[in-house]
């Protein structure tokens, strides 16, 4: 931690001084911002005409030029944004030249959108693997349920495993390898019910940006992927409100100004109505139906022009319960009873922007989180199962911009996790079952028929880094260097991942793009950390990640990229029969993936994406190498929208996959002492399901009544109504075979009222 305040210390004193780097060069750095909102926008072309520069703003609305001393014409251009232009722009040598620029929105016709101005660039910025979804390319994708992952899901690199779960497996890896961050906290658990939606609220999402591979070395401790939502920020003009019932919840959301300030506030609420609906009419007794909520509000407090400051909260919670009767407790006593699934989740967070001096600012975030989960469940069974997580998060981030053609980056991220897991029993399960527990207090419960578990622990991760973007060859090659620290207290362990990435300006509508870097993961799972059922000398997992791509400007609004990647897997957590777990699996993924997109203009917009991809999993105690259940060869995703007419949107959703890997029955041995079946498997996923494909449609219609917006939408999921397998279940004696299927035929609809 002292380092790191030292190191930031002569940054901060390097960017504020003249003397350092003389050349003769000169810097243009600058904030783009809406002209109404005050709002920094992301994206935005900037243009210096008769050169070959260019640069977009980036997620704080920045942007910086590094060019020769001499006046310059600088063309600022975005869709739905007026374009400006600004002349006579002054460079000195060895000088920084600092704009503020605010863009007017304009209306867009959809019947015949002109966009003027120069065309879109290529993202030349040294990053691979990236994709940016603003809100209008996220709200109405057909097949989503309005789940910002579902639609992230259609992107390169990216498979699914059920039609009812939103959980994403990017490039070979597991679920568990990817980071999830809204507006750059840390979410523990992103989904509801286990995986079936995202808690994110899609009438508040602004933007997400996804990494399938090779991110810089400000994100760490995962091996895959990362995905940051990013929330609007409310309207500073004025209030307003939405409110809207959809076939899987009703939601709304209210926000405006903050009186006699610049700042802005939102308030929203989401919640399914299935359960209260079956209580009303009295269907399901027995029965909680699966329903889940969230909750959340974000404050906005500019101080001046040069401080931002924002708290949010967000409150989510899931509830399902299964009441069986006396019949079937004694039909399948070790395995049937009443089951409860309670899990709840609050995060309150800080966050501050502060731009220090013209070429340097940091970004400060704190959070506070609690997860209270409890699972119950009656016979031979553990009773009760409660798992209370409380954690602490602390990220700081400093950009520092002066050298010549140099942007510095370094940031410190602190994280303490304390855990309390209780566990309830019926006494025979554990005196048959139990064995010792080192770190857990037992009690027997006054009648001597329970035995109850506590079980406490605490958990420290720190992280920290430094890169550099350098324009190494401007306006040709620039490269991003950087190092990552991570150390993990559990295990004493400390790592270091170096990370590399490039871009190239092949001409003015290719570049070409690599990647090469280590990404390590500490276990992230309590009970692999368990010292009595797990292995407390786990060490942290390594990827490295290799990739290679190609962007392209085909058109005016349409972009194509392709990429090859391959991962290497070191020390991959596996289970161990003496041990619980250890680290010595292994693995390796390599693929192809094909992006094209056509950017939100006119009638049309959309993409089609192509992933060719094999993924491997060596694992002794799994007879050696295997395919995962996430080795999917073969995957096609389209998503165009069509706009007709400024009252209708029609968006469709056409998913292509090849079947992924199970584990054939290989024979049956019949236990004639208990008249039971018990099944022999054979090699595992060494069979494939058949093939998945799915065509979803959805119409939107706007329309008035007197003075009041309305909008009405019909959603068919597997408009042909393909079976999809998703598993093969057996009969008691197995000699019967039988199908289990997704997503059937399935009509939606929804509507929404503004005020």
């Amino acid at each position: 931690m002292k380092n790191f305040i030292v190191l930031n210390s002569l940054l901060v004193s390097l960017v504020t001084s003249n003397g350092f780097c003389q050349t003769n060069n000169g810097t243009i750095t600058g904030i783009i911002l809406d002209a109404k909102t005050r709002d920094p926008l992301v994206g935005v072309n900037v243009i210096v005409t008769g050169t070959k520069k260019g640069t977009a703003s980036d997620l704080q609305g920045r942007f910086w030029l590094d060019l020769p001393e001499r006046e310059y014409f600088i063309k600022f251009s975005m869709i739905g944004y007026k374009v400006f232009e600004l002349k006579n722009v002054k460079v000195q040598a060895n000088k920084t030249t600092h704009l503020r620029i605010r863009l007017v929105q304009k209306a867009i016709e959809l019947q015949a959108v002109t966009v003027s101005g120069e065309r879109p660039l290529v993202n030349k910025q040294p990053e691979v693997s990236s994709q940016v979804l603003q809100r209008r390319e996220l709200t109405k994708v057909s097949g989503a349920f309005e789940d910002v992952t579902r639609t992230v899901q259609t992107l390169p690199g990216v498979v699914s495993q059920a039609d009812f779960s939103g959980r994403m497996y990017v490039r070979g890896g597991r679920a568990d390898e990817n980071i999830v961050l809204l507006d750059r906290t840390f979410i523990y658990e992103p989904y509801h019910l286990g995986g079936m939606v995202s808690i994110f609220n899609p009438e508040l999402i602004d933007r997400v940006e996804f990494y399938a591979g090779g991110f810089p070395a400000s994100h760490g401790n995962a091996m895959s992927s990362i995905l940051t939502v990013t929330n609007q920020k409310g309207k500073k003009e004025n209030f307003e409100g939405k409110v809207s019932l959809s076939f899987l919840s009703a939601n709304a959301y209210m926000g405006g100004p903050v009186p006699h300030r610049s700042g802005s506030w939102f308030l929203s609420a989401r919640r399914t109505y299935h359960d209260q609906l079956m209580k009303a009419i009295g269907a399901f007794e027995n029965y909680i139906f699966p329903n889940f909520y969230d909750l959340q509000m974000i404050l906005f407090y500019p101080l001046g022009e040069n401080n931002l400051l924002s708290f949010s909260g967000l409150h989510t919670g899931d509830r399902m319960r299964m009441k069986f009767d006396d019949a079937v407790r004694e039909d399948t006593p070790a395995d049937s009873g009443d089951y409860d699934w309670n899990n709840k989740m609050s995060i309150a967070t800080f966050d501050w922007k502060w731009i220090i001096a013209p070429k340097a600012f940091t970004h400060t975030t704190f959070s506070y989180s609690k997860q209270p989960f409890k699972y119950r469940t009656f016979g031979l069974h553990p009773q009760w199962i409660q798992f209370h997580a409380r954690n602490w998060d602390f990220r700081e981030d400093a950009t520092f911009l002066n050298f010549n053609n140099h942007k510095i980056e370094t940031g410190l991220y602190l994280h303490r996790s304390d855990v309390v897991q209780k566990m309830y029993f019926n006494k025979s399960y554990w005196m048959l079952f139990a064995g010792e527990n080192k770190n857990t207090s037992v009690r027997i419960s006054d009648d001597s028929t329970r035995v109850m578990m506590d079980n406490e622990r605490c958990y420290n991760y720190a992280g920290a880094y430094i890169q550099d973007q350098w324009e190494l060859l401007p306006p040709i090659l620039s490269i991003n260097a950087g190092l990552r620290w991570e150390y993990f207290d559990v295990s004493q362990q400390t790592v270091l991942s170096p990370r590399l990435s490039f871009s190239f300006t092949i001409d003015e509508k290719s570049a070409l793009k690599g990647a090469w870097g280590f990404y390590h993961q500490f276990p992230k799972d309590p009970v692999q950390m368990d010292a009595d059922n797990g292995n407390r000398n786990l060490t942290a997992q390594q990827a490295i990640h290799y990739i290679l791509g190609l962007e392209r400007q085909m058109s005016l609004n349409v972009i194509t990229r392709i990429e090859l990647y391959y991962k290497d897997f070191h020390k991959l957590i596996v289970k161990n029969p003496v041990k619980n777990f250890t680290n010595t699996g292994t693995g390796k993924s390599y693929g192809a993936e094909v992006f094209l997109q056509k950017r939100v203009s006119g009638k049309l917009d959309g993409w089609i994406s192509y992933s060719y991809s094999i993924s491997k999993r060596k694992d002794e105690s799994q007879g050696g190498e295997y395919y995962p259940m996430q080795d999917q060869r073969h995957t096609v995703s389209a998503v165009i929208n069509f706009h007709p007419h400024p009252k209708w949107d029609i968006s469709l959703k056409w998913l292509i996959y090849s079947g992924r890997p199970y584990t054939p029955l290989d024979s049956i041995i019949y236990i004639a002492e208990t008249t039971s079946y018990f099944p022999i498997e054979g090699p595992i996923n060494s069979k494939r399901l058949p093939s998945y494909q799915r065509l979803d449609i959805r119409a939107d219609y706007w329309f008035k009544w007197g003075r009041v917006p309305f909008s009405i939408y019909l959603e068919i999921l597997n408009i042909y109504n393909h079976k999809n397998i998703y598993d093969y279940i057996w009969n008691e004696d197995y000699s019967q075979r039988s199908d289990s299927y997704q997503f059937p035929l399935l009509p939606t609809f929804g509507v929404s009222v503004k005020f």
